[in-house]
């Protein structure tokens, strides 16, 4: 994980002015599925999208990343997954940064839950997989819009968009190759 400067470009990016609506600490120690069923208890709606941040010291954490793709033609992920790399992280300060998406929002990106991690010198990072804690810091702020902007070139205008099978993405999603 690397911070880059303003000139670096990316194929697609989730973001909003975080500004946190509901904020909780979850005190006793929990791992990710203990901790997403409590945040998902506190959303008003399934059908609404949410940002949300969770910091503090993770007792241990386990992200994924892939290495870039720079080169046409840009293969699916579900065809790269042997080349992701798994990092495992132990008594680590940092942010889980991610989204609550609905289901009708799928075709667009992940529905449900989507965090990525960076620890808090900017050093470390990655696709959260597994984490466990105490102490955390739990933000959520409601979304009331996206913007969606597409690319005004020759190769998005003429490529044939498929439907990626939901089994596929969910290999992706938990970095199962």
């Amino acid at each position: 994980t690397v911070e880059l400067d303003n000139n670096h470009l990316t194929s697609f990016a989730s973001v909003t002015f975080f500004k946190a609506d509901t904020t909780f600490i979850q005190s006793s120690s929990a791992d990710k599925s203990t901790v997403l069923n409590t945040i998902e208890k506190m959303l008003p709606s399934k059908n609404k999208m949410y940002a949300i941040k969770i910091s503090g010291k993770f007792d241990n954490l386990k992200t994924r990343a892939f290495p870039p793709v720079e080169n046409e033609p840009f293969p699916k992920l579900t065809e790269i997954l042997d080349q992701q790399k798994f990092f495992e992280f132990e008594n680590m300060e940092g942010s889980l940064i991610g989204f609550f998406l609905p289901s009708y929002l799928s075709g667009i990106n992940a529905d449900g839950f989507h965090f990525h991690f960076l620890s808090k010198d900017k050093t470390k990072g990655g696709h959260v997989l597994e984490f466990n804690g105490e102490n955390l810091k739990i933000e959520i702020a409601k979304l009331k819009t996206f913007e969606m902007d597409t690319p005004n070139d020759k190769v998005f205008q003429n490529y044939e968009f498929k439907k990626t099978e939901n089994t596929s993405l969910k290999q992706v999603e938990q970095g199962i190759q």
